[in-house]
């Protein structure tokens, strides 16, 4: 009977072991979307300090790209008839229609504010033209210390050259005296 116990013991903690492993991970998952959700937008993928470092409020732009106006333009396209579209809505038509579905049309790293290139935003060419200003400073500083530097170890020479007369000339005593 003991031994029915601790079999049923053991089997039943490795249960609840994997039971509460499982809610773990589905609670992982879920903060892991819901962050990602509060810090991303999800129609052109932008983070929220990359919409904010350019002056953009992050709720702002969220409701800018408004995921119910893209899904009720999408419900739209799908119940209107094609005499009915214009140039762009059949465009993006038979872009959702294509298997499997292509979202080429949407805003991709692009918002009305922000379009994400190559070019530096403003703020950050500023940044570098004073780190290279800081640049060349510290290198003249460098130079100027290395100066004194030099004309230090000169002095000393000058120094002990100077400590070598003053002996030279300063008669020594007698010895036996």
């Amino acid at each position: 009977i003991s031994f029915f116990f601790l079999i049923n013991f053991l089997f039943m903690n490795m249960i609840f072991g994997i039971i509460i492993e499982t809610f773990y991970e589905m609670r992982e998952i879920s903060t892991k979307r819901d962050f990602h959700m509060m810090k991303v937008c999800f129609i052109c993928n932008l983070e929220k300090g990359e919409i904010e470092m350019y002056g953009e409020d992050f709720q702002e732009h969220r409701q800018y790209h408004s995921i119910w106006s893209y899904l009720c333009l999408f419900y739209n396209l799908s119940k209107a008839s094609e005499k009915d579209l214009n140039g762009e809505e059949i465009f993006i038509r038979r872009k959702i229609s294509e298997k499997p579905t292509n979202i080429s049309f949407f805003p991709l790293h692009r918002s009305h504010n922000y379009q994400k290139s190559d070019e530096e935003p403003e703020y950050v060419q500023r940044l570098q033209t004073q780190l290279d200003l800081l640049g060349q400073r510290l290198g003249q500083v460098s130079e100027e210390a290395s100066s004194i530097g030099l004309l230090r170890s000169e002095m000393n020479d000058f120094k002990q050259k100077m400590i070598d007369k003053i002996k030279e000339m300063t008669p020594s005593a007698p010895r036996g005296a």
